[in-house]
């Protein structure tokens, strides 16, 4: 392998073992599985509202340890919950927060979470920008209307929750939705302002 791609990949395997130290799958019983971050310690805990439905949810480390979590607040309207998880769950890593620098359209972005079940899956992209949805995307005006990171990774059901990151695995945002092709992430910075409000 030329050196430049064996350094590339040795990159890419580095970004991604961040990533995954600091990302949890969310289990919710019937309602299915989701992907959550660190926050600031082994106990604290973000993702989607629409991932984590009820009060209480499991939470899985990429090891397969698992501890049971309290839903402690949520956001409805920005799709974001935050949960404790009833002791630490050893090894977990508080994620590492981008400063708003480093939101740049034509980054290169990664997506880290458990689509379709698959554990810590990873995928890659683009970073569009930071704004209101596209016009074209089927939103209603309220959500179209709020802030979002939009990338082209490939999202899929489970990747809710997880992390959109950028080459040096500093967390841009948190991954929500996919419209139309194109992914939307809540901004760290919203995510920040939630967590802070709840506490």
């Amino acid at each position: 392998m030329p050196l430049a791609l064996a350094t590339l990949a040795g990159d890419l395997q580095a970004v991604t073992a961040t990533l995954r130290a600091s990302t949890v799958a969310v289990e919710t019983g019937r309602h299915g599985i989701g992907s959550g971050i660190a926050w600031d310690d082994a106990r604290t805990f973000v993702t989607n509202a629409h991932v984590a439905r009820g009060t209480r949810v499991a939470l899985r480390a990429g090891d397969g340890r698992r501890i049971a979590g309290e839903v402690v607040a949520r956001d409805e309207g920005r799709d974001l919950a935050l949960v404790v998880a009833d002791a630490p769950l050893d090894g977990v890593r508080a994620i590492v927060a981008a400063p708003p620098a480093a939101i740049v359209p034509g980054a290169l972005v990664f997506a880290l979470g458990h689509p379709l079940g698959i554990p810590d899956a990873v995928t890659a992209g683009v970073l569009h920008g930071l704004g209101p949805a596209p016009g074209f995307l089927p939103l209603p005006p309220a959500v179209r209307a709020r802030r979002w990171l939009a990338a082209d990774v490939h999202l899929a059901p489970g990747n809710s929750g997880g992390p959109l990151a950028d080459a040096t695995g500093r967390v841009l945002g948190l991954n929500t939705m996919i419209v139309g092709g194109i992914a939307l992430a809540v901004p760290i910075a919203d995510v920040a302002r939630f967590v802070r409000a709840a506490a």
